[in-house]
């Protein structure tokens, strides 16, 4: 694990190139565990962030995952729990979140919740979340305030395959509205406001 709780305020791994694969890795205690600033085209691919190295206990950072840069893909099999914020941090255009699970841990048998588990600010089109396929749809489920936060206009949002609901049926309930923002198979493009349910 890389524990980055006794430098209070530093990230864990800044990428600053494109076309770099981050994959198996361990990450807790950091401002942002991954932040995917400058470069396109990188791939996150089997990481526990905010998961100790049990996963069943949290050690988390303040944000999992921060995308900066375009065209970059947060999965799949990466297992983004217990964060204080949010689990995934899009902040650009053209990315791709899929294949995740986002406030459980990776057997959805415990809710390991995050503040939000995936947010979308103004302006970030074309973001894909999930896909029709086991392999590549995304389980979002017990973060405490929303699944899936889209403020403002996120136009062309595509959500896919998000299960919420049935692939945790063995977790304790959540707080009401706290475990899933968009139905299963469901495609919105938004104008305002936040989805949940």
């Amino acid at each position: 694990m890389i524990d980055g709780s006794e430098r209070a305020g530093y990230d864990g791994l800044v990428v600053g190139g494109g076309d770099s694969t981050i994959s198996w890795l361990i990450l807790g205690g950091f401002a942002k565990a991954i932040y995917l600033l400058n470069g396109d085209g990188n791939e996150v691919v089997g990481n526990w962030i905010g998961l100790n190295p049990t996963g069943n206990g949290v050690e988390p950072n303040q944000t999992g995952v921060v995308v900066a840069s375009a065209d970059n893909v947060v999965g799949p099999r990466n297992v983004i729990s217990g964060n204080t914020l949010d689990g995934v941090f899009i902040q650009a255009e053209g990315n791709t979140v899929e294949g995740n699970f986002i406030g459980t841990n990776e057997v959805c048998t415990t809710a390991q919740q995050s503040g939000c588990g995936l947010k979308l600010p103004n302006g970030r089109d074309g973001v894909r979340v999930g896909d029709f396929s086991a392999v590549t749809e995304n389980v979002i489920a017990h973060n405490k305030q929303y699944g899936v936060d889209v403020v403002g206009e996120a136009l062309s949002c595509v959500s896919q395959a998000t299960k919420a609901l049935a692939r945790a049926s063995g977790v304790p309930a959540s707080p009401p509205g706290a475990r899933v923002t968009c139905a299963s198979s469901a495609i919105f493009s938004v104008a305002a406001g936040r989805l949940k349910r």
